[in-house]
């Protein structure tokens, strides 16, 4: 921390992550939310110079080692504005002792964006990683949308099981794929889909997400335990405990299922960067993580 340059928090704002395997952290540029991600967890994300992404990002990356950090997951959304390639990014992450556990490609299927995906499947073949994260896409008005998340999902799941690379649907309410009914839906439209659980997300629209753990355990490769409040419709991502989430159920019950997979936590601020990013947030998330036992 003492490292850090202060004086570039106009560009950006720090993410720091925690887990009960490894610890992650990571540089990203100044955006209106803020995220903690625990376990396995860095993204990059593509928002400011090319040349100074490729400066934070390997600074970030030395820092995360030295603070013993043990992997790293990297958002893509175009690989053409990625500030490393594929044999890079290896060379550096072996380099420090890192690992890459998967890729954020958030894009909207269901918009012309979508294209980008097989290139993103092309970014991860070349990563030491199989699990790429998506969303469901933002719905549209006069298109059936369920039809082409269904064909262009189906396309996707193939071309990347192909070369052995598995696609996690994360669940969001301001997406196609909100509920658990509609988890269900995806997965029995589109075989070989997994999930990519977001426990704050469902928490946002559901009440018994420990339930719908038990119910999509054939499918959840990762997850997202993130915490939530929602306060007659207007959404909240408070720290770990001050939320709703029931996070000791939901804890005992992926340990029920015997999950393995990848566990971030997400932690989505007050739209204040500059206060977020006081480590104060960090030591709390720590404190609350600490008292789920794992």
């Amino acid at each position: 921390y003492k490292t850090l340059n202060k004086s570039k928090l106009n560009h950006t704002i720090m993410h720091i992550s925690i887990g009960c395997f490894d610890y992650t952290f990571n540089y990203l540029p100044l955006t209106h939310q803020f995220h903690t991600y625990w376990s396995k967890a860095f993204y990059l994300f593509n928002k400011f110079n090319l040349v100074k992404r490729h400066h934070y990002i390997k600074r970030s990356f030395e820092l995360i080692s030295k603070l013993g950090f043990g992997s790293v997951q990297i958002m893509c959304q175009d690989p053409k504005q990625m500030p490393f390639n594929g044999s890079q990014l290896n060379k550096l992450c072996g380099n420090l002792d890192l690992k890459t556990s998967s890729i954020g490609g958030y894009v909207d299927i269901l918009a012309s964006d979508w294209i980008k995906f097989k290139e993103i499947v092309d970014y991860t073949r070349k990563i030491n990683t199989n699990i790429i994260c998506v969303h469901s896409g933002t719905p549209k008005k006069n298109q059936d949308n369920w039809r082409l998340f269904k064909d262009r999902f189906t396309d996707l799941i193939d071309y990347a099981g192909s070369y052995d690379i598995r696609i996690a649907l994360e669940n969001s309410p301001f997406n196609l794929v909100k509920t658990e009914k509609d988890l269900i839906k995806a997965t029995k439209l589109i075989p070989g889909l997994f999930i990519n659980l977001d426990f704050g997300n469902l928490n946002l629209v559901s009440k018994n997400i420990p339930n719908t753990i038990i119910k999509l355990k054939k499918y959840i490769i990762h997850v997202h335990a993130k915490d939530s409040i929602n306060k007659k419709g207007n959404f909240y991502f408070p720290e770990i405990g001050q939320g709703t989430v029931p996070f000791k159920e939901c804890i005992k019950n992926l340990k029920k299922i015997n999950y393995k997979g990848p566990m971030v936590i997400e932690y989505e601020g007050n739209n204040n960067p500059l206060l977020d990013f006081d480590l104060l947030f960090f030591v709390s998330n720590i404190k609350n993580l600490n008292s789920l036992n794992f």
